[in-house]
């Protein structure tokens, strides 16, 4: 039986077995220094990325898929990704592949392009990274001209059931408690503070690369606050849930000198690279509400930023560019 090789992005990290569930049993994933250097990205950024990208490479591996995968040290063809895919393809006599739904459209057009090129097939599946497929969205938008997020919020949360009652009511009565989420955090108010997370196995060689490599980015490596692996991930998940949740509508607006992340959840450069999805921190936070563990417009307010905005913005994106 011949392989199902899916091509995996830098930010698609999903969970293997949503792979599984979608026939792979092969991954092609390839660090390019383009896409490193388009625009001068944070050498923080850079850093989640190809960590990130190596653990999930090991994850792979892990739940028994066959990984191709190629690190930036290994790469001296001068290729740019598409056509240094396209090669491997051609080497390994790969006709058809799979990909979950690219958010770059311009990257997406490019790849598209040099596919066809060379008589691939290919096919899309669609993104864990978004709860509203691309054609839901367009779909939920109808013939309207313009956009409109407290429209297309509400629609979310009758669609995928979340804070309704039988009759698709909002539960509390309203749509939004955001009117109740603007104050200051009191002076006698102390921070939850999350323990600074085990370093990659793989720190010190990136270090050594990004320093190398992108010494012009802006930014250092020093004071890497985040995980970089889906447990790491979950954890921190499980620690905003638990300490800063029930806090993070009242204050959800408020600033304070000399603090950065405050109640916030610090989850976003995560669910922007798959390590974890919409749907499960949606499901965790409902979890949470039912059981009386956090006020309904922290509940809301954190899900207006997951289902409305975040939702609301990529299809816009995807829609108009």
């Amino acid at each position: 039986m011949k392989s199902k090789t899916f091509v995996i992005l830098g930010n698609q990290l999903f969970d293997p077995r949503l792979l599984r569930a979608n026939g792979c049993d092969h991954v092609f994933m390839a660090e390019d220094h383009g896409l490193c250097t388009y625009q001068r990205h944070h050498k923080k950024k850079i850093y989640l990325f190809l960590c990130a990208m190596r653990e999930y490479r090991d994850e792979l591996e892990r739940s028994g898929f066959k990984v191709s995968y190629f690190s930036l040290e290994d790469r001296n063809d001068g290729l740019d990704y598409v056509e240094f895919l396209l090669r491997f393809s051609e080497e390994n006599s790969i006709a058809h592949l799979n990909f979950f739904d690219i958010e770059d459209k311009n990257f997406e057009e490019a790849l598209l392009k040099g596919v066809r090129s060379k008589g691939l097939t290919v096919e899309f599946f669609n993104s864990p990274m978004f709860m509203f497929s691309r054609d839901e969205f367009i779909a939920a938008q109808g013939e309207k001209k313009k956009f409109r997020l407290a429209s297309f919020y509400k629609t979310g949360r009758k669609k995928f059931d979340i804070l309704v009652n039988q009759h698709d009511e909002p539960i509390g009565n309203k749509w939004s408690f955001d009117e109740e989420n603007r104050k200051k955090i009191p002076a006698n108010v102390s921070i939850p503070q999350p323990s600074v997370p085990s370093l990659s196995k793989y720190h010190d060689k990136v270090v050594d690369l990004i320093n190398s490599r992108f010494a012009d980015h802006h930014g250092s490596l020093k004071n890497i606050w985040f995980p970089v692996e889906r447990c790491g991930v979950e954890e921190q998940l499980e620690f905003f849930l638990l300490n800063k949740l029930s806090n993070f509508g009242v204050y959800e607006d408020a600033m304070r000198v000399g603090e950065n992340f405050l109640f916030h959840s610090c989850i976003s450069p995560f669910l922007n690279i798959g390590l974890i999805t919409p749907d499960i921190i949606i499901g965790k936070v409902l979890g949470l509400f039912k059981k009386g563990g956090v006020p309904i417009n922290s509940a809301e307010g954190f899900i207006r930023q997951v289902l409305g905005w975040r939702e609301f913005i990529r299809g816009i994106y995807q829609m108009r560019g």
